[in-house]
Protein backbone atom coordinates (compact mmCIF):
# COMPACT_ATOMS: atom_id res chain seq x y z
CA UNK A 1 0.00 0.00 0.00
CA UNK A 2 2.26 2.46 -0.90
CA UNK A 3 0.81 5.35 -1.69
CA UNK A 4 1.73 6.05 -4.84
CA UNK A 5 2.54 9.31 -5.37
CA UNK A 6 5.67 8.92 -4.34
CA UNK A 7 7.11 12.67 -3.97
CA UNK A 8 10.65 11.23 -4.81
CA UNK A 9 11.20 9.72 -2.12
CA UNK A 10 13.28 6.69 -1.32
CA UNK A 11 11.15 5.28 1.43
CA UNK A 12 8.48 4.28 -0.91
CA UNK A 13 5.78 3.87 2.12
CA UNK A 14 2.72 2.88 1.67
CA UNK A 15 -0.90 3.42 -0.24
CA UNK A 16 -1.39 5.37 -2.70
CA UNK A 17 -0.45 7.67 -4.92
CA UNK A 18 -0.07 7.80 -5.99
CA UNK A 19 1.94 6.55 -5.60
CA UNK A 20 2.77 5.38 -0.34
CA UNK A 21 4.45 9.80 -2.63
CA UNK A 22 7.53 9.78 5.09
CA UNK A 23 5.83 12.79 6.76
CA UNK A 24 8.63 14.69 4.41
CA UNK A 25 7.00 17.24 1.89
CA UNK A 26 9.90 18.09 0.56
CA UNK A 27 9.48 19.52 -2.88
CA UNK A 28 10.78 19.38 -6.11
CA UNK A 29 11.93 22.70 -7.81
CA UNK A 30 10.94 22.17 -11.47
CA UNK A 31 10.71 24.26 -13.92
CA UNK A 32 7.37 26.21 -14.80
CA UNK A 33 4.05 24.41 -16.19
CA UNK A 34 3.92 25.17 -19.84
CA UNK A 35 0.58 24.40 -20.39
CA UNK A 36 1.22 22.02 -23.40
CA UNK A 37 3.65 18.43 -23.47
CA UNK A 38 6.16 19.86 -25.78
CA UNK A 39 8.78 22.82 -24.79
CA UNK A 40 10.61 24.89 -26.98
CA UNK A 41 14.18 23.53 -27.88
CA UNK A 42 17.07 25.63 -28.72
CA UNK A 43 19.54 22.57 -29.22
CA UNK A 44 18.79 19.56 -31.01
CA UNK A 45 22.28 18.42 -30.93
CA UNK A 46 22.85 15.04 -29.41
CA UNK A 47 25.85 15.71 -26.43
CA UNK A 48 27.27 12.62 -25.13
CA UNK A 49 26.89 11.56 -21.38
CA UNK A 50 27.84 13.76 -19.54
CA UNK A 51 31.28 13.23 -16.85
CA UNK A 52 31.13 14.64 -13.26
CA UNK A 53 32.74 13.32 -10.09
CA UNK A 54 30.37 13.19 -7.40
CA UNK A 55 32.61 11.69 -4.92
CA UNK A 56 32.49 13.83 -2.30
CA UNK A 57 28.46 13.72 -2.15
CA UNK A 58 29.54 10.40 0.02
CA UNK A 59 27.36 10.04 3.11
CA UNK A 60 25.60 7.11 4.89
CA UNK A 61 22.56 9.14 6.07
CA UNK A 62 19.20 8.21 3.50
CA UNK A 63 19.14 10.35 0.33
CA UNK A 64 15.48 11.62 0.54
CA UNK A 65 15.47 13.75 -2.85
CA UNK A 66 17.61 15.84 -5.33
CA UNK A 67 16.46 18.99 -6.85
CA UNK A 68 17.45 21.56 -9.20
CA UNK A 69 17.87 25.23 -9.82
CA UNK A 70 19.83 27.08 -12.46
CA UNK A 71 23.42 25.68 -11.10
CA UNK A 72 22.82 24.04 -8.02
CA UNK A 73 21.39 20.88 -6.92
CA UNK A 74 20.26 20.56 -3.82
CA UNK A 75 20.65 17.09 -2.05
CA UNK A 76 18.40 16.05 1.12
CA UNK A 77 19.83 13.30 3.81
CA UNK A 78 17.56 11.79 6.80
CA UNK A 79 17.92 9.91 9.40
CA UNK A 80 14.34 8.61 8.78
CA UNK A 81 11.41 9.19 11.81
CA UNK A 82 7.15 9.60 10.95
CA UNK A 83 6.93 12.64 12.82
CA UNK A 84 10.16 14.15 13.07
CA UNK A 85 13.85 13.46 11.71
CA UNK A 86 17.47 14.60 11.26
CA UNK A 87 18.09 16.29 8.04
CA UNK A 88 21.57 17.36 6.50
CA UNK A 89 21.23 19.55 3.69
CA UNK A 90 24.08 19.69 1.08
CA UNK A 91 24.25 22.00 -2.48
CA UNK A 92 26.66 21.09 -5.23
CA UNK A 93 27.22 23.29 -8.09
CA UNK A 94 26.97 21.41 -11.46
CA UNK A 95 29.43 24.47 -12.96
CA UNK A 96 32.31 23.94 -10.24
CA UNK A 97 31.68 20.03 -9.72
CA UNK A 98 31.86 20.49 -5.82
CA UNK A 99 29.90 20.84 -2.68
CA UNK A 100 29.45 24.58 -1.67
CA UNK A 101 27.91 24.07 1.27
CA UNK A 102 26.05 21.90 3.59
CA UNK A 103 24.47 21.60 6.92
CA UNK A 104 22.49 19.71 9.45
CA UNK A 105 19.08 20.59 11.00
CA UNK A 106 18.31 19.66 14.24
CA UNK A 107 15.95 17.05 14.49
CA UNK A 108 12.91 18.35 13.53
CA UNK A 109 10.09 18.13 11.33
CA UNK A 110 10.74 20.29 8.15
CA UNK A 111 10.46 21.36 4.48
CA UNK A 112 13.15 22.32 2.52
CA UNK A 113 12.98 23.63 -0.95
CA UNK A 114 15.62 25.68 -3.16
CA UNK A 115 15.48 29.84 -3.83
CA UNK A 116 17.05 31.95 -6.21
CA UNK A 117 20.12 32.61 -4.68
CA UNK A 118 20.10 29.39 -1.54
CA UNK A 119 17.45 27.60 -0.10
CA UNK A 120 14.89 27.88 2.38
CA UNK A 121 13.93 25.28 5.45
CA UNK A 122 10.47 25.53 7.31
CA UNK A 123 10.09 23.86 10.93
CA UNK A 124 6.06 22.98 11.04
CA UNK A 125 6.40 22.58 14.38
CA UNK A 126 8.16 26.03 15.66
CA UNK A 127 6.95 27.96 12.86
CA UNK A 128 10.09 28.67 12.07
CA UNK A 129 11.31 30.01 8.82
CA UNK A 130 15.19 29.35 8.07
CA UNK A 131 17.10 31.52 4.37
CA UNK A 132 20.53 30.30 3.36
CA UNK A 133 22.72 31.33 0.64
CA UNK A 134 24.38 29.19 -1.82
CA UNK A 135 26.76 28.52 1.16
CA UNK A 136 24.49 27.24 3.23
CA UNK A 137 24.67 29.87 5.81
CA UNK A 138 22.47 31.60 7.45
CA UNK A 139 20.98 35.15 6.58
CA UNK A 140 17.63 35.55 7.72
CA UNK A 141 14.76 34.29 10.09
CA UNK A 142 11.54 34.42 10.71
CA UNK A 143 9.45 33.62 13.47
CA UNK A 144 5.79 33.16 12.24
CA UNK A 145 3.79 34.13 14.52
CA UNK A 146 1.20 31.45 13.96
CA UNK A 147 -1.19 29.00 16.19
CA UNK A 148 -2.40 27.14 13.42
CA UNK A 149 -1.54 23.38 12.48
CA UNK A 150 0.53 23.62 9.49
CA UNK A 151 -0.11 20.88 6.77
CA UNK A 152 2.58 22.13 4.84
CA UNK A 153 4.60 25.21 4.13
CA UNK A 154 6.46 26.36 1.06
CA UNK A 155 8.78 29.56 0.31
CA UNK A 156 8.44 31.72 -2.80
CA UNK A 157 11.55 31.19 -4.85
CA UNK A 158 12.23 34.73 -4.66
CA UNK A 159 11.90 34.33 -0.64
CA UNK A 160 9.58 36.99 -0.15
CA UNK A 161 6.38 34.77 0.50
CA UNK A 162 5.16 31.92 3.09
CA UNK A 163 2.34 29.45 2.01
CA UNK A 164 1.13 27.27 3.92
CA UNK A 165 -2.23 25.69 4.91
CA UNK A 166 -3.98 26.04 8.01
CA UNK A 167 -5.55 23.50 10.20
CA UNK A 168 -6.83 20.57 8.28
CA UNK A 169 -5.64 22.33 4.66
CA UNK A 170 -9.13 24.42 5.01
CA UNK A 171 -7.41 27.23 4.03
CA UNK A 172 -3.97 28.23 2.23
CA UNK A 173 -2.47 31.69 3.56
CA UNK A 174 0.15 33.45 2.09
CA UNK A 175 2.23 35.62 4.59
CA UNK A 176 4.48 38.26 3.65
CA UNK A 177 7.66 37.75 5.70
CA UNK A 178 8.77 41.28 4.81
CA UNK A 179 5.83 42.86 6.14
CA UNK A 180 4.36 40.15 8.48
CA UNK A 181 0.89 40.42 6.76
CA UNK A 182 -1.03 37.45 5.53
CA UNK A 183 -3.99 36.93 3.51
CA UNK A 184 -6.30 33.39 2.45
CA UNK A 185 -5.23 32.76 -1.43
CA UNK A 186 -7.66 29.55 -1.73
CA UNK A 187 -9.53 27.13 0.30
CA UNK A 188 -10.71 23.65 -0.37
CA UNK A 189 -12.82 20.91 1.71
CA UNK A 190 -10.54 18.18 0.73
CA UNK A 191 -7.26 16.85 2.29
CA UNK A 192 -4.55 18.93 -0.36
CA UNK A 193 -0.65 18.73 -0.43
CA UNK A 194 2.09 20.90 -2.12
CA UNK A 195 4.03 20.17 -5.16
CA UNK A 196 5.89 23.41 -4.42
CA UNK A 197 6.74 25.94 -6.80
CA UNK A 198 7.22 27.14 -9.93
CA UNK A 199 7.99 31.12 -9.95
CA UNK A 200 4.52 32.87 -8.48
CA UNK A 201 2.60 29.72 -8.40
CA UNK A 202 2.22 27.10 -6.49
CA UNK A 203 1.18 23.19 -7.82
CA UNK A 204 -1.15 21.22 -5.16
CA UNK A 205 -2.62 18.02 -5.40
CA UNK A 206 -6.32 16.97 -3.87
CA UNK A 207 -7.08 13.79 -2.55
CA UNK A 208 -9.04 12.72 -5.53
CA UNK A 209 -5.97 13.07 -7.62
CA UNK A 210 -6.69 16.89 -9.11
CA UNK A 211 -3.89 18.86 -9.38
CA UNK A 212 -4.40 22.76 -8.78
CA UNK A 213 -2.25 26.02 -9.84
CA UNK A 214 -2.37 29.12 -7.14
CA UNK A 215 -0.55 32.28 -7.60
CA UNK A 216 0.74 34.21 -4.32
CA UNK A 217 -0.96 37.12 -5.43
CA UNK A 218 -4.55 35.97 -6.19
CA UNK A 219 -7.32 34.55 -4.25
CA UNK A 220 -8.19 32.76 -7.03
CA UNK A 221 -7.20 28.85 -7.70
CA UNK A 222 -6.41 27.31 -11.56
CA UNK A 223 -7.69 23.51 -12.20
CA UNK A 224 -5.24 22.21 -14.46
CA UNK A 225 -6.28 18.76 -14.84
CA UNK A 226 -8.74 16.30 -13.54
CA UNK A 227 -7.03 13.37 -11.96
CA UNK A 228 -8.98 11.04 -13.65
CA UNK A 229 -6.28 8.69 -14.34
CA UNK A 230 -3.24 9.87 -12.71
CA UNK A 231 -1.58 7.73 -10.09
CA UNK A 232 1.69 10.24 -10.40
CA UNK A 233 1.66 13.69 -10.43
CA UNK A 234 4.29 16.70 -10.98
CA UNK A 235 4.28 20.55 -12.05
CA UNK A 236 3.55 19.41 -16.11
CA UNK A 237 0.79 16.85 -16.08
CA UNK A 238 -0.16 13.74 -14.15
CA UNK A 239 0.59 10.44 -15.22
CA UNK A 240 -1.54 7.11 -15.10
CA UNK A 241 -1.84 3.88 -16.17
CA UNK A 242 -4.15 2.17 -18.67
CA UNK A 243 -4.47 -1.89 -19.92
CA UNK A 244 -2.23 -0.71 -22.82
CA UNK A 245 -0.69 2.75 -22.31
CA UNK A 246 0.65 5.62 -19.89
CA UNK A 247 -1.69 8.22 -20.31
CA UNK A 248 -0.36 11.74 -19.72
CA UNK A 249 -2.76 14.97 -19.12
CA UNK A 250 -2.97 18.45 -18.33
CA UNK A 251 -5.24 21.60 -18.98
CA UNK A 252 -4.99 21.13 -22.69
CA UNK A 253 -5.25 17.44 -24.10
CA UNK A 254 -4.40 13.23 -22.94
CA UNK A 255 -1.89 11.81 -24.61
CA UNK A 256 -1.61 7.83 -24.23
CA UNK A 257 2.19 6.60 -24.45
CA UNK A 258 2.56 2.49 -25.10
CA UNK A 259 4.78 1.10 -22.54
CA UNK A 260 6.97 -2.06 -22.73
CA UNK A 261 6.41 -3.51 -19.60
CA UNK A 262 3.26 -3.31 -16.96
CA UNK A 263 6.31 -3.29 -13.90
CA UNK A 264 7.22 -0.36 -15.79
CA UNK A 265 6.67 2.35 -12.31
CA UNK A 266 6.51 6.11 -12.83
CA UNK A 267 9.18 8.09 -10.37
CA UNK A 268 9.84 11.30 -11.81
CA UNK A 269 8.49 13.75 -14.62
CA UNK A 270 9.90 16.89 -15.37
CA UNK A 271 9.86 19.37 -19.00
CA UNK A 272 11.23 16.74 -21.25
CA UNK A 273 8.37 13.88 -20.26
CA UNK A 274 9.27 11.48 -17.64
CA UNK A 275 10.97 8.12 -16.76
CA UNK A 276 10.27 4.68 -15.64
CA UNK A 277 11.79 2.52 -13.46
CA UNK A 278 11.63 -1.45 -13.35
CA UNK A 279 14.01 -4.34 -12.40
CA UNK A 280 15.16 -6.90 -14.80
CA UNK A 281 17.09 -10.05 -13.50
CA UNK A 282 20.19 -8.73 -12.19
CA UNK A 283 19.77 -4.46 -13.68
CA UNK A 284 18.00 -1.64 -12.68
CA UNK A 285 16.16 -0.37 -16.05
CA UNK A 286 15.33 3.04 -16.47
CA UNK A 287 13.32 3.88 -19.22
CA UNK A 288 13.43 8.17 -20.30
CA UNK A 289 10.57 9.10 -22.58
CA UNK A 290 10.96 12.57 -24.44
CA UNK A 291 7.09 13.56 -25.31
CA UNK A 292 9.34 16.62 -27.75
CA UNK A 293 11.09 14.25 -29.86
CA UNK A 294 9.07 10.89 -29.31
CA UNK A 295 11.94 9.33 -28.05
CA UNK A 296 12.76 6.65 -25.73
CA UNK A 297 16.01 6.08 -23.93
CA UNK A 298 17.00 2.91 -21.73
CA UNK A 299 19.40 3.33 -19.22
CA UNK A 300 20.56 0.07 -17.76
CA UNK A 301 22.54 0.21 -14.07
CA UNK A 302 23.31 -3.18 -12.70
CA UNK A 303 21.63 -3.39 -9.45
CA UNK A 304 23.66 -3.93 -6.52
CA UNK A 305 21.71 -2.33 -4.33
CA UNK A 306 17.90 -3.08 -2.71
CA UNK A 307 16.87 0.68 -2.70
CA UNK A 308 14.64 2.95 -4.32
CA UNK A 309 16.69 5.23 -6.99
CA UNK A 310 16.52 8.97 -6.46
CA UNK A 311 16.04 11.04 -10.01
CA UNK A 312 16.19 14.83 -11.37
CA UNK A 313 16.78 16.58 -13.89
CA UNK A 314 20.52 17.60 -13.93
CA UNK A 315 20.85 20.13 -17.30
CA UNK A 316 18.96 20.52 -20.27
CA UNK A 317 20.70 17.58 -21.83
CA UNK A 318 21.08 15.46 -18.72
CA UNK A 319 19.40 13.24 -15.87
CA UNK A 320 20.94 12.08 -12.36
CA UNK A 321 20.38 8.61 -11.09
CA UNK A 322 21.52 8.18 -7.37
CA UNK A 323 21.33 4.37 -5.92
CA UNK A 324 22.39 3.41 -2.43
CA UNK A 325 24.53 -0.17 -3.18
CA UNK A 326 24.62 -2.38 -0.62
CA UNK A 327 27.78 -0.99 1.11
CA UNK A 328 25.67 1.89 2.03
CA UNK A 329 27.40 3.92 -0.33
CA UNK A 330 25.33 5.94 -2.77
CA UNK A 331 26.25 5.52 -6.63
CA UNK A 332 25.56 8.81 -8.97
CA UNK A 333 24.88 8.47 -12.45
CA UNK A 334 24.23 11.51 -14.72
CA UNK A 335 23.14 9.91 -18.07
CA UNK A 336 22.22 11.58 -21.49
CA UNK A 337 18.45 12.08 -21.15
CA UNK A 338 18.09 10.91 -24.91
CA UNK A 339 21.10 9.69 -26.64
CA UNK A 340 21.72 7.29 -30.20
CA UNK A 341 20.05 4.41 -28.61
CA UNK A 342 16.93 5.89 -28.56
CA UNK A 343 13.96 4.24 -30.38
CA UNK A 344 10.93 5.76 -30.84
CA UNK A 345 8.01 6.01 -28.37
CA UNK A 346 4.43 5.32 -29.43
CA UNK A 347 1.85 8.35 -29.05
CA UNK A 348 -1.54 8.36 -29.62
CA UNK A 349 -4.95 10.28 -29.14
CA UNK A 350 -6.67 7.24 -28.37
CA UNK A 351 -6.13 4.54 -25.38
CA UNK A 352 -4.96 1.77 -28.47
CA UNK A 353 -2.02 -0.36 -29.06
CA UNK A 354 -0.61 0.52 -32.16
CA UNK A 355 0.90 -2.77 -32.44
CA UNK A 356 0.49 -6.94 -31.34
CA UNK A 357 4.46 -6.66 -29.76
CA UNK A 358 3.38 -5.57 -26.12
CA UNK A 359 3.55 -7.63 -23.14
CA UNK A 360 0.83 -8.94 -21.38
CA UNK A 361 -0.95 -6.31 -19.02
CA UNK A 362 -1.41 -8.10 -15.49
CA UNK A 363 -4.15 -6.42 -14.78
CA UNK A 364 -7.90 -7.01 -16.85
CA UNK A 365 -10.78 -4.98 -16.86
CA UNK A 366 -13.24 -7.22 -14.68
CA UNK A 367 -17.03 -8.53 -16.55
CA UNK A 368 -20.25 -7.10 -16.00
CA UNK A 369 -22.02 -8.50 -13.09
CA UNK A 370 -24.57 -10.59 -15.65
CA UNK A 371 -20.75 -12.15 -17.15
CA UNK A 372 -18.63 -12.48 -14.28
CA UNK A 373 -20.08 -15.31 -12.16
CA UNK A 374 -20.43 -17.08 -15.60
CA UNK A 375 -17.14 -16.75 -15.61
CA UNK A 376 -15.57 -17.38 -12.43
CA UNK A 377 -15.46 -20.86 -10.90
CA UNK A 378 -16.18 -19.37 -7.36
CA UNK A 379 -17.37 -15.71 -7.40
CA UNK A 380 -18.06 -14.21 -3.71
CA UNK A 381 -21.28 -11.92 -4.21
CA UNK A 382 -21.87 -8.96 -2.56
CA UNK A 383 -18.39 -8.01 -0.96
CA UNK A 384 -18.58 -4.25 0.22
CA UNK A 385 -16.46 -1.91 -1.55
CA UNK A 386 -14.68 0.52 0.70
CA UNK A 387 -11.98 3.34 -0.62
CA UNK A 388 -8.80 3.78 1.17
CA UNK A 389 -8.50 7.58 -0.81
CA UNK A 390 -8.40 10.18 0.77
CA UNK A 391 -9.09 9.37 4.56
CA UNK A 392 -6.63 5.90 4.76
CA UNK A 393 -3.69 6.78 2.33
CA UNK A 394 -1.75 3.84 4.17
CA UNK A 395 -5.10 2.39 5.44
CA UNK A 396 -5.28 -0.78 3.06
CA UNK A 397 -4.92 -3.86 5.78
CA UNK A 398 -7.62 -1.79 7.89
CA UNK A 399 -9.86 -0.90 5.04
CA UNK A 400 -9.34 -4.43 3.88
CA UNK A 401 -10.44 -5.78 7.51
CA UNK A 402 -13.54 -3.14 7.06
CA UNK A 403 -14.61 -5.27 4.45
CA UNK A 404 -14.13 -8.63 5.86
CA UNK A 405 -16.14 -7.65 8.64
CA UNK A 406 -18.95 -6.08 7.37
CA UNK A 407 -19.08 -8.88 4.77
CA UNK A 408 -19.66 -10.97 7.97
CA UNK A 409 -22.57 -8.58 9.34
CA UNK A 410 -20.56 -6.45 11.54
CA UNK A 411 -21.75 -3.31 11.97
CA UNK A 412 -17.77 -1.10 11.93
CA UNK A 413 -16.46 1.70 10.40
CA UNK A 414 -13.16 1.80 9.33
CA UNK A 415 -12.28 4.79 11.66
CA UNK A 416 -13.77 2.30 14.69
CA UNK A 417 -11.73 -0.40 13.41
CA UNK A 418 -8.78 1.90 13.37
CA UNK A 419 -9.12 3.78 16.75
CA UNK A 420 -10.41 0.81 18.98
CA UNK A 421 -8.61 -2.04 17.82
CA UNK A 422 -5.75 -1.25 15.59
CA UNK A 423 -2.19 -1.51 17.00
CA UNK A 424 0.04 1.34 16.02
CA UNK A 425 3.27 2.79 16.60
CA UNK A 426 5.61 6.06 15.43
CA UNK A 427 7.99 4.99 17.49
CA UNK A 428 10.95 6.13 15.67
CA UNK A 429 14.64 6.93 17.31
CA UNK A 430 18.06 7.11 16.45
CA UNK A 431 20.56 5.56 19.30
CA UNK A 432 24.14 3.86 18.99
CA UNK A 433 24.62 4.92 15.28
CA UNK A 434 21.32 2.98 14.03
CA UNK A 435 17.60 4.33 13.00
CA UNK A 436 15.02 2.21 15.41
CA UNK A 437 11.96 1.45 14.76
CA UNK A 438 8.51 -0.25 15.55
CA UNK A 439 7.93 -3.73 14.53
CA UNK A 440 4.83 -4.11 11.00
CA UNK A 441 4.69 -7.64 12.46
CA UNK A 442 3.81 -6.57 15.62
CA UNK A 443 2.29 -2.86 15.10
CA UNK A 444 1.19 -0.46 12.44
CA UNK A 445 4.34 1.17 12.10
CA UNK A 446 2.82 5.08 11.75
CA UNK A 447 -0.68 5.94 11.27
CA UNK A 448 -3.47 4.70 8.31
CA UNK A 449 -4.93 8.13 8.23
CA UNK A 450 -1.08 9.39 7.13
CA UNK A 451 0.43 9.25 3.89
CA UNK A 452 3.91 9.62 5.61
CA UNK A 453 3.49 5.89 7.28
CA UNK A 454 4.64 2.58 6.61
CA UNK A 455 1.94 -0.27 7.47
CA UNK A 456 1.55 -3.64 8.95
CA UNK A 457 2.03 -7.33 8.18
CA UNK A 458 -0.89 -10.19 8.72
CA UNK A 459 -0.32 -10.74 12.46
CA UNK A 460 -1.47 -6.84 13.41
CA UNK A 461 -4.51 -7.64 11.64
CA UNK A 462 -4.98 -11.02 13.16
CA UNK A 463 -4.57 -9.72 16.58
CA UNK A 464 -7.22 -7.11 16.10
CA UNK A 465 -9.72 -9.03 14.44
CA UNK A 466 -9.42 -11.28 17.28
CA UNK A 467 -9.45 -8.09 19.77
CA UNK A 468 -12.91 -7.43 18.12
CA UNK A 469 -14.73 -10.87 18.44
CA UNK A 470 -12.95 -11.43 21.60
CA UNK A 471 -13.08 -15.49 22.34
CA UNK A 472 -14.54 -16.71 19.69
CA UNK A 473 -12.88 -18.57 17.20
CA UNK A 474 -13.46 -16.67 13.74
CA UNK A 475 -10.37 -15.62 12.89
CA UNK A 476 -8.04 -17.56 11.19
CA UNK A 477 -3.78 -16.68 10.09
CA UNK A 478 -3.76 -18.41 6.41
CA UNK A 479 0.04 -17.16 6.45
CA UNK A 480 1.92 -20.23 4.69
CA UNK A 481 -0.85 -21.23 2.58
CA UNK A 482 -0.58 -21.16 -1.10
CA UNK A 483 -3.51 -19.34 -3.07
CA UNK A 484 -4.43 -22.59 -4.53
CA UNK A 485 -5.33 -24.14 -0.77
CA UNK A 486 -7.14 -21.28 0.41
CA UNK A 487 -9.34 -21.48 -2.48
CA UNK A 488 -10.42 -24.74 -1.69
CA UNK A 489 -10.22 -23.90 1.95
CA UNK A 490 -11.93 -20.47 2.02
CA UNK A 491 -13.11 -19.04 -1.29
CA UNK A 492 -15.23 -22.01 -2.04
CA UNK A 493 -16.82 -22.30 1.22
CA UNK A 494 -17.82 -18.31 0.88
CA UNK A 495 -15.25 -16.69 3.02
CA UNK A 496 -13.15 -13.84 1.13
CA UNK A 497 -9.57 -13.60 2.46
CA UNK A 498 -7.35 -10.67 3.34
CA UNK A 499 -4.22 -11.31 1.24
CA UNK A 500 -0.86 -9.39 1.05
CA UNK A 501 0.27 -8.47 -2.44
CA UNK A 502 1.72 -5.13 -4.21
CA UNK A 503 -0.59 -2.47 -5.51
CA UNK A 504 -1.48 -2.89 -8.97
CA UNK A 505 0.46 -5.81 -9.11
CA UNK A 506 3.87 -4.11 -10.00
CA UNK A 507 7.44 -4.71 -8.39
CA UNK A 508 8.48 -5.11 -5.57
CA UNK A 509 11.69 -4.02 -3.91
CA UNK A 510 13.53 -3.34 -0.73
CA UNK A 511 13.31 0.61 0.22
CA UNK A 512 13.51 1.57 3.73
CA UNK A 513 15.32 -0.03 6.90
CA UNK A 514 15.41 0.05 10.57
CA UNK A 515 16.79 -2.32 13.49
CA UNK A 516 13.81 -3.90 16.02
CA UNK A 517 14.46 -3.87 19.67
CA UNK A 518 15.67 -7.38 19.24
CA UNK A 519 18.64 -5.80 17.31
CA UNK A 520 17.25 -7.32 13.91
CA UNK A 521 17.29 -5.36 10.55
CA UNK A 522 13.86 -4.99 9.00
CA UNK A 523 14.05 -4.21 5.48
CA UNK A 524 10.42 -2.16 3.98
CA UNK A 525 9.02 -4.02 0.78
CA UNK A 526 7.88 -0.97 -1.05
CA UNK A 527 4.75 -1.14 -2.93
CA UNK A 528 3.11 -3.43 -0.32
CA UNK A 529 -0.66 -4.02 -0.52
CA UNK A 530 -3.60 -5.72 1.03
CA UNK A 531 -7.01 -6.53 -0.74
CA UNK A 532 -9.34 -8.79 -0.20
CA UNK A 533 -9.91 -11.98 -2.38
CA UNK A 534 -12.99 -12.91 -3.95
CA UNK A 535 -13.01 -15.56 -6.22
CA UNK A 536 -11.11 -16.97 -9.39
CA UNK A 537 -11.77 -18.28 -12.32
CA UNK A 538 -9.01 -20.87 -14.76
CA UNK A 539 -6.96 -17.63 -15.08
CA UNK A 540 -8.07 -14.62 -13.09
CA UNK A 541 -8.21 -13.69 -9.58
CA UNK A 542 -10.85 -11.85 -8.59
CA UNK A 543 -10.47 -9.23 -5.70
CA UNK A 544 -11.97 -6.02 -3.79
CA UNK A 545 -9.30 -3.53 -3.86
CA UNK A 546 -9.27 -0.38 -1.62
CA UNK A 547 -6.44 1.32 -3.45
CA UNK A 548 -8.84 1.39 -6.69
CA UNK A 549 -12.38 1.32 -4.83
CA UNK A 550 -13.43 -0.93 -7.41
CA UNK A 551 -13.34 -4.70 -7.65
CA UNK A 552 -10.52 -5.81 -10.13
CA UNK A 553 -9.03 -9.34 -11.21
CA UNK A 554 -5.43 -9.87 -11.49
CA UNK A 555 -3.60 -12.86 -13.84
CA UNK A 556 -2.91 -15.83 -11.54
CA UNK A 557 0.85 -15.88 -12.68
CA UNK A 558 1.47 -12.12 -11.32
CA UNK A 559 -0.78 -12.79 -8.43
CA UNK A 560 0.64 -15.91 -7.01
CA UNK A 561 4.45 -14.28 -7.57
CA UNK A 562 3.59 -11.03 -5.67
CA UNK A 563 1.87 -13.08 -2.66
CA UNK A 564 5.14 -15.39 -2.67
CA UNK A 565 7.32 -12.05 -2.49
CA UNK A 566 5.07 -10.83 0.38
CA UNK A 567 5.69 -14.34 2.70
CA UNK A 568 2.29 -15.49 1.68
CA UNK A 569 0.13 -13.62 4.35
CA UNK A 570 -3.44 -14.20 4.34
CA UNK A 571 -6.18 -13.30 7.42
CA UNK A 572 -9.98 -15.13 7.16
CA UNK A 573 -12.94 -14.20 9.03
CA UNK A 574 -14.62 -17.59 9.45
CA UNK A 575 -17.98 -16.64 10.58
Amino acid sequence: MDYLKKINNPFYLKGGNILKKIVFLILLALILFTGCFKKNNENDNQNNETNISLDDLNYESDLLEISSLNDILKLDYINPGLDKYDIKVVLYSKKENKVTGEISLPTDTWNTGLLNDGFYAISLNSKDVLIYNKNCEEVKKYKIDSNEIWAFANVSPDGNTLIYADGLNTNIIAYDLETNTKKTIGSFKDYIESLGFIDNNLYLKDGNGNLFKLNKNSVEKEKVLTGLYTTYLNNYYGIGKTDNNFVLENENKKLYVEFDSIDELPIYANDFGFVTYSIYENDAIFKVYDIEKNKKTDIKIPLSNEYYPVVSKYNDENIIIAIKNKDNKYEYYVKNIIDNDSVDIKINNNDVVSNDDNEEDYEVSIPDYETKTEIASKYIENVPVIKQFPNYPTGCESVSATIALQYAKEKITVDEFIDNYLDKSSNFYYANGKNYGPNPNETFVGNPRSKSSFGCMAPVIEKALKKYYGNNNYVINATGKSLEEIKKLFIDAGYPVLVWVSINMIDTYYTSSWYLENGEQYKWLANEHCMVLIGYDSDNYYFVDPYKGSEVMYKKDITEKRYKELGMQAVVIVK
